[in-house]
């Protein structure tokens, strides 16, 4: 009996918490009313992206899907489609649409790729004063309305681009570009694909290990380069070749250099 006591207090004691990190436990559950789980705490972001922490807040971190990592977040701002702010060692942006990953030694460098990029900066905080606030039942200022989806926002639009020209048949495709771009302060680049089939199901490019995009004309892809040189790749990834019988040896793989100076 005295057992049994004391598991139906710890089971209230544990929804009474629990209750304080949804904005009305009567809501369904969405991605941005829910801040807990077990042991875990979370501030929702833009979907799928979201600070979580599994140690009560000491130290907070951002999952990117894409490639299957996470960085560590201190602070943060949201702004359109884009999350920046500082890590343990360095200040970063990230493109939730693009998936555009950057990091800088300065908060002004921060900044000033921010601008070039024409994206209005908002309000950076700390992850713990954000957790706070939604503890609070208090929604933070990039949320959508009740029942709405986060905005939709138009993709980057780059002041220039290079252009890389895909050609070939479907069978031996090859593509080029200039061997040189000049050195831009933001360390920002955008290449945009010229593609002279209609269709393709087999090759995507990759720029510095970024992940791969599927191969199409009038593709945008931004990258992120602190070195003085950029490997583009175009292949067929390994799942890609698998599922289309294509032995390995046959698998198609073709990685340039382009230089910055």
């Amino acid at each position: 009996m005295h057992v049994r006591l004391q598991i139906l207090i710890a089971l209230l004691i544990f929804f009474t918490y629990s209750c304080k990190f949804t904005s009305n436990r009567d809501e369904p559950k969405t991605f941005y009313n829910t801040i807990s789980g077990w042991d875990i705490s979370y501030i929702p972001i833009i979907e799928p992206y979201r600070a979580t922490s599994l140690d009560k807040g000491i130290t907070w971190s951002i999952n990117r899907p894409e490639v299957v990592s996470s960085f560590d977040v201190i602070r943060f701002g949201v702004s359109n489609n884009f999350i920046y702010g500082k890590g343990s060692s360095k200040w970063f942006l990230l493109d939730t649409k693009s998936r555009l990953f950057a990091e800088y030694d300065t908060k002004q460098e921060l900044l000033y790729s921010l601008k070039s990029l024409m994206i209005s900066i908002k309000p950076i905080s700390e992850c713990n004063s954000y957790f706070d606030s939604l503890a609070d039942n208090k929604k933070l200022y990039w949320f959508p309305k009740d029942g709405k989806s986060y905005p939709t926002y138009p993709n980057i639009n780059p002041d220039t681009v290079v252009k890389i020209n895909v050609t070939g048949s479907l069978e031996q495709p090859d593509f080029f570009f200039s061997p040189s771009l000049p050195f831009k302060k933001s360390r920002v680049y955008f290449f945009l694909v010229s593609y002279n089939q209609k269709n393709n199901d087999l090759y995507y490019l990759s720029i510095d290990n970024s992940p791969p995009v599927l191969v199409r004309d009038s593709l945008l892809i931004p990258a992120f380069c602190d070195t003085s040189k950029l490997e583009i790749t175009l292949y067929t990834p390994y799942s890609v070749a698998q599922e289309n019988h294509i032995p390995e040896e046959k698998r198609f793989l073709k990685t340039k250099t382009i230089y910055i100076k």
